[in-house]
């Protein structure tokens, strides 16, 4: 997760991520509209104008707290993999999620930065 420092030199520290397949029965285009139904959306151009007008955190918490979805996480960005890697001739089917939700987040990487390899976290529908 990140490197460490000691008089002897520097300290590699390692952990493991563990990946869960689930199975829903549900068909490509069914099973990402109700991913995509559970969650917020996330307008990209909300951060960059919040970072431009250098607003005030009680700004950020409004604005991004106002796209979280009922489970207060919202689709930060999403990256349709399949079209392309579809053109081998192969059809495939995939879109990779990055989901969180940044007010979460922050207390999060206060705690540790090292989260902020993990936050927002990805999820692939396929």
């Amino acid at each position: 997760m990140g490197n460490r420092t000691t008089s002897e030199g520097p300290v590699l520290q390692s952990s493991t991520v563990r990946h869960e397949r689930v199975a829903t029965g549900l068909s490509y285009d069914k099973l990402v509209h109700a991913f995509e139904r559970e969650l917020g959306h996330l307008d990209p151009s909300v951060p960059q104008h919040l970072v431009e007008w250098k607003a005030s955190w009680s700004e950020v918490e409004r604005e991004i707290g106002s796209a979280a979805g009922p489970h207060g996480l919202m689709i930060i960005a999403r990256a349709d993999q399949g079209s392309l890697i579809s053109l081998s001739g192969r059809d495939q089917q995939c879109a990779l999620y990055l989901v969180g939700n940044p007010l979460i987040a922050r207390q999060i990487i206060d705690i540790d930065p090292r989260a902020s390899f993990y936050v927002p976290f990805r999820g692939a529908v396929r």
